[in-house]
C-alpha cells in the first residue's frame, strides 16, 4: 500500500499516517484507523483532522466519552469550527450533560446562526428540548 511506503519512507509525515487512517476507516478496520489517527497526533498534537477523524470513529463505536475529548481538542485547535461546536453539542446532550450540549450549541449559534434552526429538528438534542435554555436558544 503507498501509504505504508510513504511512512517507511518518511516516519514524521502526518499526512500519510492519515491517509491510511481514512482507508483503513473506509474499510471499517476501525481499531487500524485508530491506531494511525493517534501516530498522527503524537507526530502532531495540532493536527485538527486526526482529531476529528479519531472522534468520529469513537463516536460510531459509541465511545462518548472519548469521542467528546476528541472532539474538544478540535474546538481547541480550530475554534471557529462551527460545526465542531455543534457536534460537541450533539454529543454532550447524548451523554446527558445538559449544560455543556447547551454551552456547546450557544457557541455554534454565535459563530453561525443557521445552528439556530437545524437545532430544532435535530433529533440529538430530543432530551433537551425541553429545557428552558435550550428553548431560548433555539427562538
Amino acid at each position: 500500500m503507498f501509504y505504508k511506503k510513504a511512512i517507511l519512507i518518511a516516519p514524521d509525515y502526518v499526512e500519510a499516517y492519515l491517509n491510511l487512517g481514512a482507508v483503513y476507516r473506509t474499510q471499517g478496520s476501525y481499531e487500524d484507523a485508530i491506531g494511525e489517527y493517534k501516530e498522527a497526533i503524537r507526530i502532531d498534537p495540532d493536527d485538527a483532522m486526526a482529531h476529528y477523524n479519531l472522534g468520529d470513529i469513537y463516536y460510531k463505536q459509541g465511545e462518548i466519552d472519548q469521542a467528546i475529548f476528541q472532539f474538544k481538542e478540535v474546538v481547541r485547535i480550530t475554534p471557529q469550527d462551527t460545526e465542531v461546536h455543534n457536534i460537541l453539542a450533539c454529543l454532550f446532550s447524548v451523554n446527558n450533560q445538559e449544560f455543556l450540549a447547551i454551552e456547546s450549541l450557544r457557541n455554534a449559534i454565535q459563530l453561525d446562526m443557521n445552528f439556530r434552526e437545524s437545532a430544532k429538528t435535530n433529533v440529538l438534542f430530543s432530551d433537551i428540548r425541553k429545557n428552558s435554555k435550550f428553548q431560548e436558544l433555539i427562538q
